[in-house]
């Protein structure tokens, strides 16, 4: 009976001994899950505050563009008007092309000049561009104001309005798209109100249909 007290005793010993264990690795793993969870909340109000932080800055960033380029935008208009009505030999649609060269892309410059030269061989027909592209229209116009700036991917498309009677017109006259490359805002193309034929709403679309209608009249 001894011996036998003397087991149990022991074998109590050693059970209080194991919970014991067992409290202490319990307590351990709280503690461990309760400082990973702090830290795992604290690395994510870090990641939320640097994500906002970008967010602000990139926001930030397009506003100071977009007025950046509706600066630029009217600048040109605020030049190229009074040039319309100037008693000069060279007509404004040409010097535009040699005095702005640096505002417009390569590619609709080049397509605006090869416009000018093909127009040029056939005076007594229009094989070329009939109406005024940069203020969508044939009379000339006192005054154009940039409006609103609207974002599209890597440009922007600069809403311009008609001010000639004293009032803003109540749509656009033209809309330009720009693009900021290698330190300055270029023209990249200008669109026109929607009609049912859409290759008239925009300059790239028209001047591209007038090419091919020049190579198929050749061909005849």
């Amino acid at each position: 009976e001894a011996c036998s007290s003397g087991s149990n005793s022991m074998a109590t010993s050693n059970l209080n001994n194991c919970l014991s264990n067992c409290m202490e690795i319990i307590v351990s793993i709280k503690k461990s899950l309760s400082r990973l969870a702090y830290f795992s909340l604290a690395l994510l109000v870090i990641l939320t505050a640097g994500l906002v932080t970008v967010l602000v800055t990139a926001e930030s960033a397009q506003a100071q563009s977009a007025l950046s380029g509706k600066g630029f935008v009217q600048s040109f208009y605020t030049w190229y008007i009074p040039e319309m009505t100037k008693n000069v030999p060279v007509p404004s649609n040409e010097r535009i092309l040699k005095v702005r060269a640096s505002s417009f892309s390569p590619e609709l410059l080049a397509m605006l000049k090869e416009d000018l030269v093909e127009s040029a061989k056939v005076p007594g027909e229009i094989v070329g561009l009939d109406f005024d592209p940069y203020i969508n229209g044939q009379e000339t116009p006192t005054r154009y104001l940039a409006g609103k700036v609207i974002p599209k991917g890597k440009s922007y498309w600069v809403e311009v309005f008609d001010l000639s009677d004293g009032k803003k017109s109540k749509v656009p006259a033209v809309i330009p798209e720009i693009k900021f490359v290698k330190g300055q805002w270029v023209f990249t193309n200008f669109h026109y109100a929607k009609t049912h034929i859409p290759e008239n709403e925009n300059l790239i679309s028209i001047l591209k249909a007038l090419k091919a209608s020049r190579l198929k009249y050749d061909q005849e």
